[in-house]
């Protein structure tokens, strides 16, 4: 994607990816897309089988990056991972439903950078060391 299209708001390698996502990849073009998913079970089951490939992939890189054996990754590996995935999973689905719904993708993609920066502060915060942040 050209810089040019990109958004002040979305400065950043990390959030920008996110932001291109939502802003100008024409969400708004794949509400059938969704829709069809969303109606079809086995293209469901399909949707939740690829979540956990990429769980168990995530766990073999957290595994390998810690020293440990992607192929048998530890109990902190598949928790940090399964906690980072249900993370983008609840981020993505809300977005697409609420496309689905009609919000603008202006507005959708102004709240979303937020929302992510939020959800993987938090993230953050309890895959450290010290734990999670006690109120």
């Amino acid at each position: 994607m050209p810089t040019s299209r990109r958004s002040p708001r979305c400065a950043g390698w990390r959030w920008s990816y996110w932001c291109s996502g939502i802003r100008w990849a024409g969400w708004g073009r794949f509400g059938h897309f969704f829709r069809t998913v969303l109606a079809a079970p086995s293209l469901r089951a399909r949707a939740r089988e690829a979540a956990e490939e990429i769980e168990t992939a995530l766990a073999g890189a957290l595994a390998e990056a810690a020293g440990g054996d992607p192929a048998r990754p530890d109990r902190d590996a598949r928790l940090a991972a399964a906690m980072i995935v249900a993370a983008w999973r609840t981020l993505y689905t809300e977005v697409i439903t609420r496309q689905l719904e009609g919000d603008p993708v202006e507005e959708l993609a102004v709240e979303h950078e937020a929302v992510i920066r939020h959800t993987f502060d938090v993230l953050a915060r309890a895959l450290s060391d010290g734990g999670p942040e006690r109120s």
